[in-house]
């Protein structure tokens, strides 16, 4: 197994799943039931295993731009005006 294999086999002993996910955010985020998650996810993981295969580095960039954009969004959801701004006009 290699070692990134080894390192994220660690990672999932202490979280007890296949993936690092919690399930109901998870599902919530991709728009399936929680049941269905595991489903969605291990089709997904293949297509992207297979595309990896044939593309790695084609896929590292894409798969660190997603990772950049969703880092962009949290902070954008995360950033709300001051209390001030917010409740201009409201007495």
């Amino acid at each position: 197994m290699s070692r990134i294999g080894q390192a994220v086999d660690a990672i999932r002993e202490d979280r007890r799943s296949n993936y690092l996910f919690p399930t109901k955010t998870a599902s919530e985020a991709v728009g399936c039931h929680p049941n269905k998650f595991h489903d969605w996810w291990y089709r997904n993981r293949d297509k992207l295993i297979e595309l990896g295969a044939v593309h790695p580095g084609e896929l590292a960039a894409e798969l660190a731009a997603i990772v950049a954009l969703a880092i962009d969004l949290r902070e954008r959801r995360a950033v709300k005006p001051p209390l001030h701004i917010r409740n201009h006009g409201e007495k």
